[in-house]
């Protein structure tokens, strides 16, 4: 192999060692933003729990609907970290190439994002919330949007094999239906 077409390749492996560091720093701020709007509508929500509405007309389901864009931000911040670090180059490589990151890594981050995740959602079913994640199941049209049908999908017909987006309902009312991609009746 010819030493400039090393060079070439290093040059282009060292490029996107990069790009991942500031995907990597971009996903934490985002998470960061995403944790600091779930505290303050938590200390909402728990202030109307105790019966302390300010006469705003702020209800249950309103906090819900607000809470919703936060807990998908989570969702698609913890996937694309799984996706990125999926993608890294091998380990020697990064270590050849440039030092570890001092802040968090990748890995340790998609592994935050899940846990938040995680809490949130048993935050949000302490309160009377139902998040409706469940494949296997029979496509509903009460509970489910179809985004996408698969033809060659394994599986039962017209059974969910994948969630885009989760559902949520509030008191057993739906307050969004689940976005999901189905084997193909």
């Amino acid at each position: 192999m010819d030493p400039s077409d090393i060079e070439t390749r290093l040059e282009d492996l060292l490029r996107e060692v990069r790009r991942q560091g500031r995907a990597s720093v971009a996903a934490q701020a985002a998470s960061e933003s995403c944790l600091e709007a779930v505290n303050g509508l938590r200390k909402d929500f728990e202030g109307f729990k105790e019966g302390d509405d300010d006469g705003d007309g702020t209800s249950g389901e309103q906090l819900l609907r607000a809470l919703l864009p936060v807990f998908d931000a989570i969702d698609r911040v913890a996937q694309q970290a799984k996706t990125a670090r999926a993608k890294a180059p091998a380990p020697w490589i990064q270590k050849l190439l440039s030092p570890p990151p001092d802040d968090v890594t990748l890995g340790l981050l998609a592994d935050g994002l899940r846990l938040l995740r995680a809490q949130l959602e048993a935050a949000l079913n302490s309160v009377g919330v139902e998040v409706d994640r469940r494949v296997g199941v029979i496509v509903d049209a009460e509970r489910h949007r179809v985004v996408e049908v698969r033809r060659n999908a394994p599986g039962p017909r017209e059974t969910v094999l994948e969630i885009v987006r989760p559902g949520y309902s509030f008191e057993g009312i739906r307050i969004r239906e689940t976005d999901v991609v189905v084997k193909e009746s």
